[in-house]
This record gives C-alpha cells, sequence and structure tokens, in this order.
C-alpha cells in the first residue's frame, strides 16, 4: 500500500509538472459529489463476504472460519473481468447515452445487447469449470488442508455468476447517470444480507453464510435488472432471448460432461474439452447469429489487415 501510494504522488508530480493542466475549481464539487457515490458503491458490492465473516466468527469457531474464507478467495474472480470491461467500455458508453444523434441513440440497445450476450456466454463455462473442477483448483491453489472449503466453493459458483451477468446492467446505470439509485438498493441488499446471515449462521454455520451471500447477490441482479426497465434500455423479454440459449447449452454440456469427473485426465483437458462441447452446442442451436459474425469480423479481421 505505501509502495502504490508513492507511485501515486510521484505520477502525479510528474503530471502536473509536465502537463502543466489549468484547474477548473467548480469542477472539484462534482467531483467529490461523484466520488462519494462511486465509494459507497464499491463498498456495498465488497461487504457482503466481510459480513459473513464477521458474524462467524462471533458465532462459530474459527476453524470454519478459515475454510469459509478461503472459499470466498477465490470469487474474487469474480470481479477481475468485469472490471476490465467497465473500464474499457464506460467513455463509449457515455458518448452513446449523451448523444442526440438518433443513429447513436439507437445503438443504446445493440449495446447493451452485444455487452448482456458475450458476459453470459463467457461467464457460463467460467462457472460450470469452477463448480465440476473445485476439487483440483483449491488443491492447485491452497492444498488439501482446505478440502473442507470445497462444498463453498462450489455453492459460489452461482455467486461468480450473478456477479458476472451484473456487468452490463451496472455499466449502463453508472452511463445513464442513474448510479445514485444503484447505490441505494444495494444498500438496501447489504441489509437483507445482513439479516439473512443473522437468521441462518447460528444454524448452518458456514454454510448458512454462503447461501446468504449468494442469495443477496441475487437479489442484486434482479433488483437491478426490474429496475432498470423505467429507462428503456432493456426488458425482460429481451433479458432472457439474450441468455437462455447460451444457459441452455452450459446446462446440457454440463449434464454430458459430468460423467467424465471421474475419468483420470488432465485438467486442464478437461477444461478445454468442456468448453469445445458448449461452444459446439452453442453453434448448433444459432447462439450466434449474422449480427455476431459481423462484429467477429469487425474485431479480428479488420485488425489483422
Amino acid at each position: 500500500m505505501l509502495l502504490n501510494l508513492i507511485t501515486f504522488i510521484i505520477s502525479l508530480i510528474n503530471s502536473v509538472l509536465l502537463l502543466r493542466p489549468k484547474l477548473k475549481l467548480e469542477l472539484v464539487k462534482d467531483f467529490f459529489k461523484d466520488s462519494i457515490i462511486f465509494s459507497f458503491s464499491d463498498f456495498f458490492l465488497s461487504i457482503y463476504a466481510k459480513i459473513s465473516i464477521v458474524l462467524l466468527s462471533f458465532l462459530s469457531d474459527l476453524h470454519t472460519v478459515g475454510i469459509f474464507s478461503a472459499a470466498i478467495k477465490f470469487t474474487n474472480v469474480a470481479t477481475l473481468f468485469p472490471n476490465q470491461v467497465r473500464i474499457a467500455l464506460l467513455p463509449t458508453l457515455y458518448r452513446i447515452m449523451e448523444s442526440q444523434n438518433i443513429k447513436e441513440s439507437g445503438d443504446r440497445k445493440r449495446v447493451f445487447r452485444i455487452v448482456l450476450k458475450y458476459m453470459v456466454v463467457l461467464a457460463i463455462p467460467f462457472v460450470i469449470s469452477v463448480f465440476l473442477f473445485s476439487a483440483p483448483i483449491m488443491h492447485l491453489i491452497f492444498g488439501e488442508k482446505y478440502n473442507l472449503s470445497i462444498p463453498f466453493v462450489k455453492l459460489f459458483s452461482l455467486f461468480i455468476f450473478f456477479r458476472i451477468i451484473q456487468t452490463p446492467f451496472s455499466l449502463f446505470y453508472i452511463a445513464m447517470h442513474k448510479h445514485k439509485q444503484m447505490v441505494y438498493f444495494q444498500a438496501v441488499v447489504s441489509s437483507s444480507n445482513l439479516i439473512l446471515n443473522l437468521c441462518l449462521i447460528p444454524k448452518y454455520s458456514a454454510y448458512g453464510a454462503t447461501v446468504a451471500t449468494v442469495i443477496s447477490e441475487g437479489l442484486l441482479l434482479f433488483g437491478l435488472v426490474f429496475l432498470g426497465k423505467r429507462y428503456l434500455v432493456w426488458d425482460l423479454k429481451d433479458v432472457f432471448l439474450l441468455i437462455y440459449k447460451p444457459i441452455l447449452s452450459g446446462c446440457v454440456s454440463f449434464a454430458l460432461f459430468y460423467g467424465l469427473l471421474q475419468a483420470n485426465m488432465n485438467l486442464f483437458l478437461q477444461i478445454a474439452l468442456l468448453l469445445l462441447s458448449y461452444l459446439l452446442l452453442l453453434f448448433l442451436i444459432k447462439g450466434f447469429n449474422k449480427e455476431d459474425k459481423d462484429l467477429f469480423v469487425k474485431v479480428f479481421l479488420k485488425k489483422n489487415m
């Protein structure tokens, strides 16, 4: 932390000396206003696990807390890819949402459909891999002493799915300057998480904490989808049509692949076969269309020209 702070201060000084920016002090008020809102948003998104761990430390033994904490650490991967998507797409979304141009304003739904569809397409094989291969992955990362955390990791695969799928919805809330409404709902969901933990942990210990966390994340996704309908970027039918084919392909590939778990096969080879079967099923049920083909051509072929 100290090294990061020093690096930040040096970078700030260099920026001021080299670029000599003209400061507009009237923007400071708006900057702090938005920064406070975003800080609360990050706070509410990160305290689910903290609430569960704190309550477990009071209501259960330290060994259980350690096992649960190992499972929680595994879920941190759920934020890596969404954060990169958010950083990459926010400037474009701000431009589209604020444009008065009819064509660009019509692109709002199109951009949302693309982001949601591909977040679902990418999330499903990742989540299935976490569920199916949680044991070897946990052994690889933490060792066999954390075997008891494997059932919690399997349950947290659903949490990871909810967190990744939230990305396009939260992106559009921010681009539409509706992040304050999003933060209010995050606060309500965090309160419900606290209540669920208090109800479930005394009886079910770490399993109760895990279920409370997963339910809270599901409520957050549910709220973002339903509360955002009024902004006319998405509707429930549109969301369903975008996600049902990837989910169907994932369920079928999961069912077909489940019997191979006992096979003595390399972990990475199993994951590769799972991904291949998932993509083949997705193509068979026409999960990709002409719009996807045009997008692939723009992204990959033009870069190589």
